[in-house]
């Protein structure tokens, strides 16, 4: 039995602690949608990782707003 998907294409979500997000090749990158979409369900981190290029994004959600976080020494830790 297949998901349902809401009328932008994304799949149902409940309440989450963590997302992340693999970019596939060749797609222009949804992280802005998604991050619009999960700060109302309360959904505390997403991570947005890109391969390609190499670099990971880390989004906190704080006061219903995310906010970019990052590593110290290439290392990130979850608050």
């Amino acid at each position: 039995m297949q998901a349902r998907c809401d009328e932008a294409g994304f799949p149902p979500v409940t309440r989450r602690q963590l997302v992340i997000e693999v970019k596939a090749p060749r797609r222009r990158p949804s992280r802005l949608r998604r991050l619009q979409r999960y700060a109302p369900l309360g959904v505390e981190e997403y991570w947005f990782i890109d391969p390609l290029e190499r670099f990971v994004l880390f989004y906190v959600l704080n006061a219903g707003q995310y906010a970019m976080h990052t590593g110290i020494d290439n290392r990130y830790q979850s608050p």
